[in-house]
């Protein structure tokens, strides 16, 4: 562990009693392994874990289903299996809540991957003996003196080894799924117990043999699934019991995190955590269903658990790029918890510097809370890192992110030991491991925020959060005070003993007040809007001008701190250091409505490159209390890339002489010397004109190196990963790297190049980036390709100089808006989702029907909320997509993920969630736009005249552009029969147009690209429909028989169709099944007396014979009603003329006439009428003669089944494959049977609706004996046909 540099091994040894006890942190993370090594005790004995929590919700089962216990205290759980409780659990009511949870569902990927592995290894042992007794089996055919058998049992026999050679290729282990039980004791406690017999086996696994377990925080149980996966776990009930949380770590991370801060290891102190007397409480935010991605749900539910608890520092090693800083509901609320609450806020910055402006959220780019960058000391970088040579110094490590934040606030707090090694998940199958990050120097930062804290607690005093982050910035050790430092390393590397010392001294009121800083820019200049943090100038506009800012700054009160917003004043003296291009005030009265003043900022006589200063304001009668405020102002002047002549860059001087210069139009040139560590950044002004720019870089070497190269542009509410271009290479000796990258004119660019702080030696770099550009304008604006027009122009230019361009559009994604068919809102009862100050969470469901003509992979998007956590506005949103079964096919959140799906209707449910229900409801009509990916891309023409995209002419190819030379290019419509069959009309396909090439690579597109939008049009008209459709008497008009016999032929299909409706909307609004027994009795006696009118009246109408058909299979008690369904059956089958049937299906070509279209519809009804009826008659029989009759009899199932054989081929038409495969277990042929279903459900729309075809398939192979596979299809089952929908 890295304790030397932040003086916290000399601070334990003076103070051992210091080490972290009385101090409470809670750990926002994957969650820690409650059984971890070290992570036990505190060295006074106290318990190391106090709490552990599922905030995701990932964990959670729904156990609202009550059951009661038989006399031999079984019960039935969800899945229909019987279990067994233990005589000796005490549960007064009788009610016991059941529900269930799939393995894979709980634990993290690479341990469920590593399970299934473990389960096929011993699968496989049972494979291997069976395939040896079913080979045996085939092997005795051939032996003399073996009784003589069938083909058909000789065929059995053969499928079978097939079948289980098949088996060890093809089958996919679902995983376990587990049983759960809740109940109630008499003392009002809430227990769970688990039925672990598949992990444990029988003897050990049982539910009756599970030692109960009740909420952690109780008790502070766990145990492990099993020994094997050595995976601990805890639970917690929620809402009386309809709600158990299982919870289990979504990864290594939050352990390894927990073990830096606070592990405690007695043998070997040397791997105790920084602040070994901590106790700490697990919060795990990071889900598992999303891979261990945060939700906001699991946010705000940890940040009331840490004010429940009372803790005392939260550490939060996560976090991501933002496009608003210190903004969002989540700021809010953690402004609240460090403000009002006293907690101490400590996160992670980032990894993804060595640019500028890369800190994340909410670490980096939150006032509130102290962001940590990440430090490598020498001994770490030799021991935990094993390098071949010790580092000379301490450094920051490479990826660490840096500031400034966008709106011009520092970014980095300070830094602390970026690597470690610490303990791990049991589940890894080792104790500890080493890792580096921020998320490791932020565990860190917060362990010695408990010695400090520890400390000052037992000396009685108890410094606010302001005040002790005052305390740590001001005895930070700083290596450097230049710009770059200062914006890596924030304050510099804490200091535990010095900030204690530092914060034992009394101080005045004014440094225990959090200060708010805001700034507007007030010049000619000013751009919209204010509240930034801080002054960040970068574009050659803004350095080149004198610019003024209006300063505001006030103190922030706790609602009931009236007394000292009276007695608040204060006189602040003003200074700034490096600083001769600022003007400021020197002097400054504060009152608690705070003061507002001017600064300037001058930068015009400042050389290129990075320049940092700040104003630091202290109270002037408590000087040594440190600066109350600061205000950090940053200049990036960047280095203008002109056309034509030779213009001089900075000097450089990293390692040694370098020299920078112009050498071509629109080309930036340099020679750099790196050693390890060394990075080196340049702005430059990105010219008029470009859209892309091509990077070379030559490499001068002893030994390879690895480097980092970044190119970032910052937009206004963007975020820079999203315009950002990132690479890591490793070069030898004479190596090359050309690259290409989309720029935005205008907009200075910076371009970063850093020897990894690990890769040892020199390193000479030859560097020359040339600007491109290609740029299109449109008359609207804007590239829409509307297909009714069938036409959009667009004017290419060549603003820079000479290019050649090569165009080319595709169609990449098919947009399909949907509107929700649901909204439900309701508040949330559990107390983890009720916030500080009684207030109540609300959660709004929305629901959206997908209806997929062909399948394809789909992302549902939400526009409007999509890529906001930390500055979003919400309090949670969370999605899942269902089949029409409410099998869960995929998890979403604020990052979609294409999910694949086939053809099919699908369900989309999305929770938002807000303790404000007004504002949820301005949600329920909230669109969502699944966005389906074309594969392949649609090509969409390209031409350069008019003419030929009218006539369909030839495509344009590469072309040439001088420098401001304009050519006109023409998109047309793409083939009509290239769109996917989802695309109708008016809804968009989108994709892009790409027109430059690269001068390096020629023929290579430019990575810049143009968005494209097609709408598609209205279908074409058929010209010749209805040609031929005279009526027979050929004058063109129908006769008064004919407009009877049409209205007659219409009112009976109107009847038909509102009969079918009727019976539709009792099912789906509940009121019953198809037989309508659940409906009241002046429904059902409504209902059969339309429907006897009707029948009576049309006796011999197919339509009507086949709906009492349908109706009658759709009972629920059908299987007691063969009589009833074979004569239905039969009744459709007399209505039909079979041999005309017959002979118009066996016609070669098609019928001609005038009523050919008619004719053809009706023997089309005839002939699925047919087969419905053969197909209901068959399995109508099959239930009554369930086995083979003797030879003697007639077997009426084979003869109604023989006759289905002659209208459909029952072998390949998948919706009969269920009745075939019964057939076939009838013979006894179960591996051909099960061969014919696994065939039909290969196609995934068949298999989401024939819940029976699955259930054979669990009944054919316990009948085959094979218990393993049995198994597995019984999971695949429960799986594919859940009772409700998953819980969010």
């Amino acid at each position: 562990m890295p304790k030397k540099d932040i003086q916290a091994d000399a601070f334990l040894k003076e103070h051992p009693e210091f080490d972290g006890r009385g101090i409470v942190v809670a750990i926002l993370d994957t969650g820690i392994d409650p059984g971890a090594a070290a992570l036990q005790t505190t060295p006074n004995g106290r318990p190391k874990i106090i709490d552990v929590l599922d905030c995701t919700g990932s964990g959670d089962v729904d156990t609202s289903t009550l059951v009661t216990a038989a006399a031999d205290y079984t019960i039935q759980g969800v899945r229909g299996s019987a279990l067994r409780l233990n005589p000796a659990w005490d549960n007064p009511s009788g009610k016991w809540h059941v529900g269930s949870k799939r393995l894979f569902d709980l634990v993290p990927k690479g341990l469920a991957d590593s399970i299934r592995a473990d389960r096929r290894r011993v699968w496989m042992q049972e494979q291997r003996d069976l395939l040896a007794k079913a080979t045996a089996e085939v092997a005795k055919l051939s032996t003399q003196g073996t009784p003589k058998v069938t083909k058909e049992e000789r065929e059995e026999l053969e499928a079978r080894v097939a079948l289980l050679s098949e088996f060890a290729e093809k089958a996919e282990d679902e995983g376990p799924v587990l049983d759960a039980v809740v109940w109630q004791d008499a003392s009002s406690v809430w227990w769970a117990a688990l039925d672990l017999t598949e992990l444990r086996g029988p003897a050990r696994g049982a539910l009756a043999d599970f030692k109960p377990m009740t909420d952690f925080k109780a008790r502070r149980q766990y145990t492990a699934f099993s020994p094997s996966d050595a995976c601990n776990f805890a639970v917690n009930i929620y809402d009386g019991g309809n709600i158990l949380s299982i919870v289990v770590d979504a990864g290594s991370h939050g352990t390894h995190v927990a073990g830096i801060t606070a592990a405690y290891d007695a043998a070997a102190p040397h791997l105790s955590g920084v602040a070994p007397g901590a106790q700490l409480i697990s919060c795990k935010i990071g889900d598992t269903r999303l891979g261990s991605m945060e939700t906001a749900p699991g946010l705000y539910r940890a940040l009331a658990a840490v004010i429940q608890h009372k803790a005392d520092i939260i550490n939060m090693s996560y976090g991501e790029s933002t496009a608003t800083p210190n903004s969002g509901r989540f700021i809010e609320l953690a402004e609240e918890v460090v403000h009002e609450h006293g907690v101490v806020f400590v996160s992670s910055a980032g990894n993804s510097g060595p640019a500028l402006c890369t800190v994340g959220a909410p670490g980096g780019t939150s006032s509130a809370i102290l962001g940590v960058g990440a430090w490598v000391a020498p001994e770490m970088a030799a021991a935990g890192h094993a390098l071949r040579e010790p580092l000379r110094d301490g450094q920051q490590y490479n990826w660490s992110s840096r500031g400034p934040a966008p709106d011009g606030d520092v970014g980095v707090a300070l830094c602390a030991p970026g690597g470690a090694v610490a303990p791990v998940p049991r589940w890894t199958r080792q104790r500890r491991q080493l890792m580096n990050g921020t998320s490791m120097a932020s565990p860190c930062a917060a362990g010695a925020i408990a010695l400090v804290l520890s400390g000052l607690k037992a000396q009685g005093v108890r410094p606010s959060p302001a005040r002790l982050r005052r305390g740590l910035e001001a005895t930070c050790l700083r290596t450097s005070w230049d710009a770059d430092s200062v914006l890596s390393q924030g304050a510099g590397l804490i200091q535990v003993a010095d900030a204690h010392a530092f914060l034992l001294a009394p101080c005045s009121p004014a440094a225990s007040q959090p200060w708010q800083v805001t700034l507007q820019r007030t010049d000619a200049g000013a751009a919209a809007g204010g509240g930034k943090r801080g002054v960040f100038l970068r574009t050659g506009q803004e350095t080149a001008v004198t610019s003024t800012h209006q300063v505001t700054v006030k103190p922030w009160f706790k609602p009931e701190e009236v007394a000292a917003r009276l007695d608040m004043e204060v006189r602040a003296e003003l200074s700034s250091e490096r600083s001769s291009f600022v003007s400021h005030p020197k002097h400054l009265l504060l009152y608690a409505t705070g003061r507002s003043f001017e600064i300037q900022v001058d930068p015009r006589s400042l050389e290129p490159g990075l320049h940092h200063t700040e104003i630091r304001g202290t109270d002037t009668s408590d000087p040594g209390a440190g600066t109350l405020f600061t205000i950090p102002i940053t200049v990036a002047v960047p280095t203008p890339v002109t056309a034509g002549g030779s213009q001089p860059g900075a000097d450089v001087e990293i390692e040694g002489e370098g020299h920078a210069e112009l050498q071509r139009p629109h080309t930036f040139d340099e020679t750099l010397m790196f050693a390890a560590g060394i990075e080196a950044r340049r702005f430059l002004d990105v010219p008029e004109g470009a859209t892309w720019a091509e990077l070379r870089l030559t490499a001068s070497m002893e030994t390879p190196k690895t480097l980092m190269l970044r190119a970032t542009q910052l937009a206004p509410h963007t975020r820079f990963s999203d315009t950002e271009w990132a690479k890591s290479v490793q070069l030898a000796d004479g190596g090359k790297v050309e690259a290409a990258f989309a720029v935005s004119a205008g907009t200075p660019l910076e371009l970063t190049v850093a020897q990894m702080w690990n890769s040892l030696g020199s390193c000479v770099l030859r560097l020359s980036l040339t600007f491109h550009g290609v740029t299109a304008t449109t008359p609207a604006k804007g590239l829409l390709l509307n297909g009714a027009a069938g036409i959009a122009r667009l004017t290419v230019r060549a603003p820079l100089g000479p290019e050649r361009i090569q165009p080319k559009a595709s169609l990449t994604t098919l947009c399909i808006p949907l509107c929700p068919t649901a909204a439900e809102l309701a508040p949330l009862s559990a107390p983890r989702d009720a916030l500080p100050r009684s207030r109540l969470t609300h959660q709004l469901t929305l629901t959206y029907s997908l209806t997929l003509v062909e399948g394809g992979t789909v992302t549902p998007r939400f526009p409007r909320l999509n890529r906001l956590v930390y500055d979003g506005i919400l309090d949670g949103q969370m999605h899942v997509v269902t089949d029409a079964n409410k099998k869960v096919l995929g998890w979403g959140d604020i990052y979609p993920e294409g999910i694949k799906l086939g053809a099919g209707t699908f369900a989309i449910r999305v929770a938002l969630r807000h303790t404000d229900a007004d504002l949820l409801q301005k949600f329920k009509d909230l669109p969502l736009v699944a966005e389906r990916k074309l594969d392949p891309s649609i090509c969409v023409p390209v031409y350069t005249s008019q003419a030929a995209c009218v006539t369909g002419g030839a495509a344009a190819k590469e072309l040439s552009l001088v420098h401001g030379s304009s050519v006109a290019l023409f998109l047309g419509n793409p083939a009509e029969d290239k769109l996917p069959k989802d695309a109708t009309a008016g809804r968009i396909l989108s994709g892009s147009v790409s027109l430059g090439t690269l001068a390096s690579s020629p023929g290579k597109e430019s990575p810049d690209t143009l968005a494209l939008s097609f709408v598609v049009p209205p279908p074409k008209s058929d010209v010749d429909k209805g040609k031929g459709n005279a009526p027979e008497n050929g004058n063109g008009k129908k006769d008064a028989a004919d407009v009877d016999a049409d209205l007659e032929k219409a009112v009976l299909a109107a009847q038909v169709a509102f009969l079918k409706a009727c019976n539709w909307l009792l099912v789906l609004f509940g009121k019953g099944g198809w037989d309508l027994k659940d409906g009241s009795e002046e429904e059902r006696s409504t209902y059969q007396r339309l429907w006897d009118r009707v029948f009576e009246a049309n006796k011999g109408h197919l339509p009507l014979l086949t709906e009492r058909l349908t109706r009658l299979d759709a009972r629920s008690d059908k299987d007691s009603l063969v009589e009833d369904r074979v004569a239905a059956a039969d009744a459709v089958i007399a209505a039909i003329d079979t041999t005309k049937l017959a002979v118009y299906l066996a016609q070669k070509s098609p019928e001609t006439g005038p009523d050919k279209d008619s004719r053809k519809k009706d023997f089309e009804l005839q002939r699925d009428a047919i087969i419905q009826a053969l197909a209901s008659k068959a399995s109508a029989l099959l239930t009554k003669y369930p086995e083979v009759p003797a030879e003697t009899e007639t077997d009426e199932f084979e003869a109604a089944f023989v006759e289905l054989q002659k209208w459909v081929d029952t072998s390949a038409e998948g919706t009969h494959a269920n009745l075939n495969a019964q057939r076939l277990a009838r013979k006894g042929q179960l591996a051909l049977a099960y061969r014919a279903l696994d065939k039909a459900l290969a196609d995934d729309k068949l298999a989401s609706k024939h819940k029976g075809m699955l259930e054979t398939r669990v009944k054919l192979l316990k009948q085959l004996g094979w218990s393993h596979w049995e198994a597995a299809a019984k999971a695949r089952l429960e799986i594919s046909f859940p009772a409700t929908f998953p819980l969010f």
